[in-house]
């Protein structure tokens, strides 16, 4: 089974649009989180293939990710740029510690592609 989620038709990154699509196209996985059928969060990390607008990937055509299809979901990928640890600012306390990374995600419909040449695109990319 295919899946895909929705193109977005809105700005999805606090920075330019532009900037979000290529953390997607430069991250090795996503993160995948909606609702399976009882209504408990669902949260994978998967592989996946951005083309254009859309993002794809598989999944069985039995179990939670299926279960989520047809529901809201959201997407995310990071890069970490750096990780500051706590004894750069002071050797006993561990608050001060932090990472820098840069975000974005798409809100979106969990759709399955059920179309055979329709996923032809996705599998041909890979």
């Amino acid at each position: 089974m295919s899946i895909m989620l929705s193109a977005m038709r809105r700005e999805i990154y606090r920075g330019h649009s532009d900037d979000a699509w290529q953390l997607f196209d430069r991250s090795a996985v996503m993160h995948l989180v909606s609702l399976d059928d009882s209504g408990a969060p669902l949260f994978r990390t998967l592989n996946y293939v951005r083309i254009d607008e859309t993002i794809y990937f598989h999944g069985a055509k039995a179990g939670d990710k299926a279960e989520a299809l047809g529901q809201a979901a959201l997407i995310a990928v990071e890069e970490i740029i750096t990780t500051l640890p706590s004894y750069f600012v002071d050797r006993a306390r561990a608050c001060p510690a932090t990472t820098l990374y840069r975000s974005a995600h798409i809100k979106g419909l969990l759709e399955e592609i059920k179309d055979p040449s329709a996923r032809q695109p996705c599998c041909k990319r890979l």
